[in-house]
């Protein structure tokens, strides 16, 4: 691919509205183009990652003998209302009438879906177990997008569902699921820690999220560094009892399905509403300074509660060792649940026994956020110049920067180089723009490419072209003959 039939307009300056480097380095490298809050137009290199990184989630998808099928962005809102979750999600949901006024969700999620068009294609337990999975376009109303790609209203995903006969069965796939999902990451170049969950409104289940560790990610995480325990801040729990003696202490008020609960905590403590929301079995749960006074009051375990309802904090106790816990910051990018029979038993997806008996299936669901990975793997892979991308999701993998397009020397060693590298399976892009060999080093160090080879005719007066690693300080680059150039390149990919 020449870089003059291309559509490629590197930035100098970081967009206004971008917060987080990960973000910058999207725009200025011209892999995405913002369209407006929360929504961007992703431009062929972006497109490019996106495309390998769906390749890496399909192959290691089927490796576990899971189906690829898709289904409907537009979701009736019957099949929500099975599971109540068409109230639960409330505002994040896109709703939208089609002509007969009939309620139509833009999918955030598809668990109601999956069931329901399964459940009328299995009758016998020996149809069991089987995963189908999607990679398709998710849309949520968020309230602030930011950070780029990380919350952003519209986002490639993918989404897989499992369906067994039993609980035993779902254990088998989830951790195949689990181990699948570290393969995934791992081949994208990112380190993804796994830590423990809340299901939220998924499932109450077991449940893991895979975190990329980075001081711009939202979630906090709970860290032992003695005994390696990770949870999400929001599940996470510690080594807790009543204290003893006197203490400030205060009251946090909160509308729990209407009605008003009276939190209270530590003074130096701060709820955690997920816990809350669970230990009160709440639909529905909002912060309040409402005068009136409480129907309900609750109080933590430091304060002679019977619920843990505080987030954890540094230098709390770990829950298996003891410990101090660490906070860190971290970017979820993929999630395994254990749904059991939330959904199967909603939507009556049953099956029968060797024995004609008749059993609801058992389900799981697993999600990994495509378009989240692709700024997750900037984020983690960066430096002061750019992108450092890993080569298995490199929009190139190799780029031969053209110092003297015009000259016939240049042009065809250039043109063979490219030639032989695509033979070999690499993807390579040509710089053959009329610009200054400082624009052209600068923009392929701010895309990222994994290598760099120059041809200028200083060089092949020389003898040689110049080659480097994008991960290498300049002291490693290295002149070698254009005829050794592609054993030179392979080498340096793996």
């Amino acid at each position: 691919m020449k870089w003059t039939k291309s559509l490629i307009q590197t930035l100098r300056e970081s967009p206004q509205d971008a917060e987080i480097e990960s973000h910058k380095l999207l725009v200025r490298a011209s892999l995405v183009r913002k369209v407006a809050g929360g929504l961007y137009a992703y431009l062929p290199l972006g497109m490019r990652v996106l495309k390998k990184i769906q390749e890496i989630v399909r192959e290691e998808m089927d490796r576990t003998g899971a189906q690829e099928a898709v289904l409907p962005i537009m979701q009736p809102a019957e099949l929500w209302r099975q599971t109540g979750r068409w109230d639960a999600m409330g505002a994040n949901m896109f709703r939208i009438k089609d002509r007969a006024q009939r309620d139509v969700a833009l999918s955030p999620t598809a668990e109601e879906e999956m069931t329901e068009v399964v459940k009328g294609m299995v009758n016998s337990y020996r149809q069991l177990p089987f995963t189908v999975y999607q990679i398709q376009w998710k849309f949520r109303d968020e309230t602030r997008p930011r950070f780029g790609l990380m919350r952003s209203k519209e986002f490639l995903m993918k989404d897989a569902y499992s369906f067994d006969k039993d609980a035993e069965g779902l254990d088998r796939t989830y951790w195949i699921m689990y181990h699948a999902y570290e393969r995934v990451f791992e081949r994208c170049g990112l380190k993804a820690v796994p830590v423990q969950a809340d299901g939220g409104d998924m499932g109450d289940s077991l449940t893991h999220e895979f975190h990329v560790l980075a001081d711009a990610g939202e979630d906090g995480i709970a860290w032992c560094e003695h005994c390696g325990y990770a949870a999400n801040q929001e599940a996470a729990g510690s080594m807790r009892a009543a204290r003893q003696g006197e203490g400030a202490e205060k009251t946090v008020k909160y509308l729990a399905d209407g009605k008003i609960v009276a939190v209270r905590v530590e003074a130096n403590r701060d709820v955690n509403e997920v816990k809350l929301k669970r230990f009160l079995g709440a639909k529905t749960l909002f912060a309040t300074s409402d005068a009136e006074e409480a129907e309900r009051t609750v109080a933590d375990l430091a304060l002679g509660g019977e619920a843990d309802l505080v987030l954890v904090k540094p230098g709390d106790a770990c829950p298996h060792c003891g410990r101090p816990l660490a906070i860190r910051r971290g970017i979820e990018v993929g999630q395994v649940f254990k749904l059991g029979t939330k959904y199967s038993s909603a939507f009556g997806a049953t099956y029968k026994t060797d024995e004609l008996k008749e059993e609801t299936m058992v389900m799981g669901c697993y999600g990994i956020g495509v378009s989240r990975t692709m700024q997750a793997v900037i984020e983690q892979s960066r430096d002061k110049d750019g992108i450092v991308w890993p080569a298995s999701v490199a929009p190139y993998q190799v780029v031969i920067s053209l110092l003297d397009p015009g000259a016939k020397e240049a042009s065809e060693t250039a043109e063979a180089l490219e030639a032989q590298l695509e033979a070999a399976g690499i993807d390579v892009i040509v710089d053959d723009r009329e610009e200054r060999p400082g624009v052209k080093f600068k923009d392929a160090d701010l895309i990222g490419f994994p290598v760099r080879v120059v041809v200028g005719m200083k060089g092949l007066q020389n003898g040689g072209v110049e080659v480097k690693r994008r991960a290498d300080d300049k002291s490693k680059t290295v002149i070698v003959k254009p005829e050794e150039a592609v054993a030179t390149i392979k080498e340096l990919l793996q």
